[in-house]
């Protein structure tokens, strides 16, 4: 039995697979955006293990949706 069922309904996962460049980055970033969608806590995981190349264009996006969830307790 999980202490913290409530952790779930907190929680999103966005995975991202293949290369994110500046031609790939604005379907990410909406994805990111998507996944903070709403109010209240949220834990965000974001799952790079498929990724095979990554310039710094992610940088932005990822470093919006750490500061989101940093402000919302997460």
């Amino acid at each position: 039995m999980d202490p913290r069922p409530d952790l779930f309904d907190e929680l999103r996962v966005v995975t991202a697979g293949g290369e994110l460049d500046v031609t790939t980055v604005p379907a990410f970033a909406r994805d990111l955006e998507g996944a903070r969608h709403g109010a209240g806590r949220l834990f965000l995981i974001v799952d790079l293990l498929g990724v095979t190349f990554m310039d710094g264009s992610v940088l932005d996006p990822l470093c919006a949706a750490w500061e989101d969830c940093h402000e919302r307790r997460g």
